[in-house]
């Protein structure tokens, strides 16, 4: 396999990245992951390799953005939620007299 199989899995992966957030599919970025690894071990290294290392490089600091993004998503929701759980608590507990 060539080098041109780890910049099809980068282009993948810029694509993947350019998706909005609530639609990203953690599936899909499982099984580019995958085929990336399988690409990077069988890769030539020829010589635009430089050019790919940074070039992933660079994605994997967008990923990491966007993981970040998503955890502060679920770490908002996760509160909304433990409010709205304890309000109902509350409201449970609230007997008329």
């Amino acid at each position: 396999m060539s080098d041109r199989a780890v910049e099809e899995a980068l282009d993948e992966l810029e694509a993947l990245l350019s998706e909005p957030l609530d639609q990203m599919d953690g599936e899909r970025i499982g099984a580019w992951h995958l085929r990336f690894r399988a690409a990077l071990s069988a890769a030539e290294r020829g010589r635009g390799w430089v050019d790919l290392v940074a070039r992933a490089h660079a994605l994997g600091g967008r990923l990491d953005q966007v993981l970040g993004e998503a955890i502060s998503q679920r770490d908002a929701l996760r509160r909304e939620l433990d409010v709205g759980g304890l309000g109902a608590r509350a409201l449970k507990a609230y007997r008329p007299r």
